[in-house]
């Protein structure tokens, strides 16, 4: 998947097939962000690195884990450097997770200082052990992950007859992308329709475009500013949901 420059720096994607660190460059709102490519030992090997350096600024390193895959990497990390700070966040529910996602899960429970689900339904799927072992210790917290309607508001709505929908996924096979482009062929009550994201698929998705004949009513606008999304919104008529599953409850 496309990573999310600008959350974090430095930002590190790991890939079993890469041995040493290369600097990669993505494409983002119109600028270009830098991050790390790596093996697991170099990725180890590279936060390591980062730590000691930041220790002798007499600064902190926070180890932020997306991925549950990585867990092994961060409980290494926490025993060749316990003063790490360890953040999980966990974006799905944990019955959609494949057996190697949840060993690291269980992994990533034991070590993180704070473990964030993006919705208090979540909370519930994560197993009652590892689930009572993170709440016990205060490190088990959730987050509000939706549509900020105060920001929402602020923007004002276009009255028009002109039906416009508008998608805010990662193309990617959870959000079920094609199922929406058979929705906009197969219907004329939307005119146009917006799409904020990017991802594994897109290159798929350009080419069902083309083979359904509708170039013409859609747009593809990857990663925009979040204002730019809000005011998208606010003006549009619909928005699209038809994700396989999802992780906000």
């Amino acid at each position: 998947r496309r990573l999310a420059p600008g959350l974090m720096y430095p930002i590190l994607q790991v890939s079993p097939w890469q041995f040493r660190v290369i600097i990669c460059w993505e494409n983002c709102i119109d600028k270009k962000f830098k991050y790390f490519k790596s093996g697991p030992i170099s990725a180890l090997l590279l936060i390591i690195r980062i730590f000691r350096r930041n220790i002798k600024k007499g600064g902190h390193l926070i180890l932020h884990v997306h991925n549950p895959v990585l867990g092994f990497i961060a409980v290494l990390t926490k025993f060749f450097c316990p003063q790490i700070k360890v953040i999980v966040n966990m974006h799905n529910d944990w019955r959609y997770f494949q057996y190697y996602q949840k060993f690291g899960i269980f992994l990533l429970s034991k070590i993180a200082d704070r473990f964030i689900t993006v919705s208090k339904s979540l909370i519930s799927t994560i197993p009652k052990r590892e689930r009572l072992l993170l709440q016990k210790k205060r490190k088990l917290i959730s987050i509000y992950n939706g549509i900020d309607s105060r920001r929402l508001i602020k923007f004002q709505r276009k009255n028009s007859s002109f039906v416009t929908a508008v998608v805010i996924a990662r193309m990617v096979p959870q959000k079920n992308c094609f199922f929406i482009l058979d929705i906009l062929s197969q219907t004329h009550l939307i005119d146009y329709l917006i799409w904020f994201g990017e991802g594994s698929e897109k290159d798929k998705i350009e080419r069902k475009i083309e083979q359904f004949g509708i170039g013409n009513r859609i747009e593809l606008r990857g990663i925009r500013p979040r204002d730019e999304v809000y005011q998208t919104l606010a003006q549009s008529s619909i928005y699209i949901s038809a994700s396989n599953w999802e992780g906000i409850g």
